[in-house]
């Protein structure tokens, strides 16, 4: 093969691709794309989901999760939950992870009563499919929905000893 050509199936895939590139640019310039919602899975009754996005606070995520596992000591002693998942999904996995690490790794310091709480971490990954509306600028047109993946990752945080 000499330089600069391409076999038969090379050029095929090149094609593919510029039409897949043309259609999106096409999309985007004749209609608006309108993110849903993800959809939300349900959890067992002794679960609190808590949705992390990549912008939420790293420490406020850390305190409401030891808020939930590890209610105050007052007159009426509570109940805390057994189980927090953080549910993060694109961006928001890396800031998921980071804040499970944090909790597997130190546990709590510093505070006298709660001082030396280990937390017990498991990790699960997947994809999910999230719903995009594709508005068109010309209103006699019908609006379509796209699916697309989505990655996600659920951490399950517990407290050391704890049963699930």
């Amino acid at each position: 093969m000499a330089a600069g050509t391409q076999s038969g199936s090379q050029k095929g895939k090149a094609q593919i691709g510029a039409a897949k590139s043309l259609r999106k640019r096409s999309i985007a310039k004749l209609a608006s794309i309108k993110k849903r919602p993800p959809p939300r899975q349900s959890y067992p009754a002794h679960t609190t989901p808590l949705y992390i996005s990549p912008t939420s606070p790293f420490i406020s995520i850390l305190k409401r999760v030891t808020t939930l596992l590890l209610p105050k000591p007052g007159p009426k002693e509570r109940r805390g939950v057994r189980v927090v998942v953080l549910v993060g999904m694109g961006r928001a996995m890396e800031r998921c992870l980071g804040v499970a690490l944090r909790l597997q790794d130190e546990g709590l310091h510093g505070k006298e009563e709660r001082q030396g709480v280990r937390f017990g971490v498991e990790v699960r990954t997947g994809t999910v499919g999230v719903v995009d509306d594709v508005v068109p600028d010309d209103e006699d047109e019908m609006i379509t929905c796209q699916v697309r993946k989505q990655s996600m990752v659920e951490v399950f945080v517990t407290v050391k000893g704890a049963a699930l």
